[in-house]
């Protein structure tokens, strides 16, 4: 009979086999909401001679895997009980099944029966940023010895797949080349596009980051004294006037900041344009007259995102009205960040007439002016 002592039980059962390592597998599925995982997968494995529990399961049809320390995986576990329906273990000399009713109470079955367990030393991921790269110790992602902190794991990927996103951009541009980080905070993308183009690759660009953070910028400054193609400035993008921009990367800048890096970037006939958009509000406030009228956008977040998308794609718009070949796409999952959408914009000789299309756009939701038109006027 079901009851909230099996749920305590499972939990125990598993602890104990974390201890002693001789858990198999475990596997976490129906779960009680749309927004989880359909099925979590685990299995232990050694990583760099430390055991770990490693989570695979997918998103967007794309597979993921996670290494958990075994305190991160009771964590996680404590976690699943609640928000998944049946959860199986195989451990080496039994088997258990734990389901769960919408009472939070739990059927516990457990079969003795022994199972072979092979420990995988997982192949090491080559990253284009290696986890020993000396700038990431400088910014406190990794430990002297060259391993990725717990703390910064996700940090750690994210900066890579921004790099295996841009390079067949980047690497396209002129020796020499302008490259402006708008927005840099503590510099990882900065740091990460001079590791691999400059002292991977051999090139001879110049990159820059700007930011209004006095106090990260010094601390920058120091760390980059060594590294004579990477350069960081302490002010305001609005005030920003280069002489020569051939890429512009502006990553999660906030509202209207966006439009200012893309309007600079236009006016500067950048090359590249690389920006990831943060929390669109200029849009949203001229959508609420029309929202009023509209029942699928009369909840916050349902308009929030409405006005995301429209704003991406007028400025999608607005690029390509300018000479630029535009992609808006999703840079990576929404497990490592929800501002999680990029825009590209390539320069090409030819201009595409959108005036029509934008003009539709803000009359359909009832919009004046987009921030970015008023830049460019």
């Amino acid at each position: 009979m079901p009851d909230k002592n099996s749920i305590s039980s499972f939990f125990d059962l598993i602890q104990q086999a974390l201890k002693d390592q001789s858990l198999v597998s475990l596997t976490a599925s129906k779960p009680w909401t749309k927004s989880s995982h359909k099925k979590l997968s685990f299995k232990p494995v050694m990583l760099k001679g430390r055991y770990h529990i490693s989570l695979s399961y997918l998103d967007n049809k794309q597979q993921f895997t996670e290494p958990l320390n075994p305190s991160t995986f009771s964590e996680k576990l404590a976690s699943i009980l609640k928000q998944y329906k049946q959860i199986n273990a195989q451990l080496l000399h039994k088997s258990a099944q734990l389901l769960i009713n919408k009472k939070g109470e739990g059927s516990l079955q457990i079969n003795n029966k022994s199972q072979r367990l092979t420990l995988e030393h997982n192949k090491e991921k080559k990253y284009a940023i290696p986890p020993d790269a000396g700038f990431l110790f400088d910014l406190d992602l990794s430990t002297k010895d060259g391993k990725i902190k717990d703390k910064a794991q996700k940090k750690y990927r994210q900066i890579n797949k921004f790099i295996e996103v841009i390079t067949p951009h980047i690497e396209a541009l002129p020796d020499q080349a302008n490259i402006y980080d708008f927005g840099c905070g503590k510099g990882y993308l900065s740091f990460a596009m001079d590791e691999y183009f400059n002292q991977q690759l051999d090139k001879n660009f110049k990159i820059k980051g700007i930011d209004l953070k006095e106090d990260v910028i010094r601390k920058i400054q120091k760390i980059s004294v060594d590294r004579p193609g990477l350069d960081f400035i302490c002010g305001d993008i609005n005030n920003q006037q280069p002489a020569s921009i051939d890429a512009l990367i502006a990553l999660h800048a906030c509202d209207t900041a966006t439009d200012v890096a893309i309007a600079k970037g236009i006016k500067q006939n950048a090359q590249l344009i690389i920006v990831a958009p943060c929390c669109q509000k200029q849009i949203r406030k001229e959508m609420k007259a029309f929202a009023a009228k509209h029942p699928m956008l009369k909840h916050g977040i349902l308009l929030e995102r409405q006005a995301s998308l429209l704003t991406d794609t007028i400025r999608g718009l607005i690029m390509e009205s300018n000479g630029y070949k535009t992609k808006i796409f999703e840079f990576i999952s929404t497990e490592h960040t929800a501002k999680n959408i990029m825009i590209i914009g390539e320069k090409t000789a030819r201009k595409q007439d959108q005036a029509l299309a934008i003009q539709q756009l803000k009359e359909q939701y009832g919009i004046k002016e987009h921030a970015l038109e008023k830049l460019l006027a």
